[in-house]
């Protein structure tokens, strides 16, 4: 079993968003690399109609259904919604928010920079890199500008702890999401942690169980160049193999560099061939599957569904429009941004923080894409998240 030797790009998601108490995570993995393929061991268990959404089927898939349907709805509260005691918020502050370099860690920026707006404060976007040393020069860049508040999405802790550190000396307010846990003791809070992921996985998993029932056979596709793809696997693998022991899962691991290239294709279609009984593609982050559609209609590969942990704009929209074999994405809300605003807010005026990491999170499906993902591109998860953290510091 052999994996590829990748370079850390230090992009962690979201999804996820999300994302997640370890399930357990035993049975029949293996990994592929490269386009080497090995296949997981075990049967698939048979006999069970294949019905979407749990419409007659098996056990499993009634089951997985009533799980599905929770997934499908988004939570109707902000995180952290209590009142601030204290609403004399100070203005004229100042937001630096830092990007992974990716761009759907953009988009994450609009809604912080209406929330700045609405406080009386001013943010501004640096964009961030996948490469670290580029990465390293955001940071000295903000650290020199001294903001008040740091936002920040996917940095990793392993070149971003100093600079932590000589935020919190600064007094500079800091939250951040989607990375892993070590080297963040010097943020203020830290949400979406790795643990979180697992909800992520969980969700695609009863996804597809609800459709294909005691046949899934699954390929997830991962890269290790996501600081926490492991726990978007392990959630998803574990949920299956709580619900259908039987059922088949398979990894293949790729490069986050090779998104847009033949390479991820090829692997793809080339496993999917030489394992004929596979109905179901998941994946840790929906552009990793890039080009893949494509590949497959040329290679005559009908009835399997593409779904996605973490998703991408392409994809949601493909879900929304029942194309390109995408059936469902986990979709990690783009006002996440908005919580780290609160989080400042409750630090300035020296009110308690919860315990809360969950950034919301829903799964869009067929069943549910017009109500929670009614505009294009990637939604926020909570329509009103503005409206009710405004009302939250009393500014309506």
């Amino acid at each position: 079993m052999k994996r590829t030797s990748c370079r850390l790009l230090f992009v962690a998601l979201v999804a996820l968003c999300l994302g997640l108490g370890i399930a357990a995570c035993g049975g029949s993995d293996s990994t592929t690399s490269g386009g080497d393929t090995t296949s997981s061991e075990g049967s698939a268990g048979g006999g069970g109609e294949t019905v979407s959404g749990g419409e007659g089927g098996s056990d499993i898939q009634a089951e997985a259904a009533e799980l599905t349907k929770k997934w499908e709805t988004p939570p109707p509260k902000v995180p952290e919604a209590v009142p601030v005691k204290n609403t004399n918020i100070p203005k004229g502050k100042t937001v630096a928010f830092l990007g992974c370099g990716a761009a759907q860690c953009e988009e994450y920026y609009g809604p912080i920079k209406e929330g700045a707006e609405a406080l009386g404060w001013s943010a501004k976007l640096y964009q961030g890199s996948v490469e670290p040393n580029k990465m390293v020069k955001f940071l000295e860049e903000i650290v020199a500008s001294k903001p008040d508040v740091f936002i920040a999405c996917c940095v990793a802790p392993s070149i971003a702890s100093k600079y932590f550190k000589q935020l919190k000396e600064e007094g500079t307010i800091s939250v951040m999401c989607c990375t892993d846990t070590p080297g963040t003791e010097d943020l203020t809070k830290l949400v979406s942690l790795p643990e979180d992921k697992l909800r992520s996985g969980e969700a695609l998993a009863d996804f597809f169980l609800a459709e294909k029932g005691e046949d899934l056979n699954v390929l997830y596709v991962n890269s290790e160049d996501f600081e926490v793809s492991k726990e978007y696997f392990e959630g998803f693998q574990g949920e299956v193999e709580r619900l259908c022991p039987d059922c088949e899962v398979d990894q293949v691991q790729v490069a986050v560099e090779d998104i847009g290239k033949p390479t991820i294709p090829t692997t793809v279609v080339s496993y999917l061939r030489s394992h004929p009984d596979v109905n179901a593609v998941g994946t840790l982050f929906s552009p990793l599957l890039e080009g893949v559609p494509s590949a497959m209609k040329a290679a005559s590969i009908e009835d399997v569904s593409l779904g996605s942990t973490a998703s991408g704009a392409i994809a949601l929209e493909n879900v929304k429009t029942g194309k390109e074999f995408w059936k469902a994405v986990q979709n990690f809300g783009i006002e996440w941004g908005l919580w780290g605003l609160n989080i400042a807010v409750r630090t300035m005026q020296n009110e308690p923080l919860g315990d809360e990491t969950i950034t919301p999170e829903v799964l869009v499906t067929e069943n549910n894409a017009e109500q929670v993902s009614p505009g294009a591109g990637n939604q926020p998860v909570i329509q009103d998240a503005l409206e009710q953290y405004e009302a939250l510091w009393e500014l309506k």
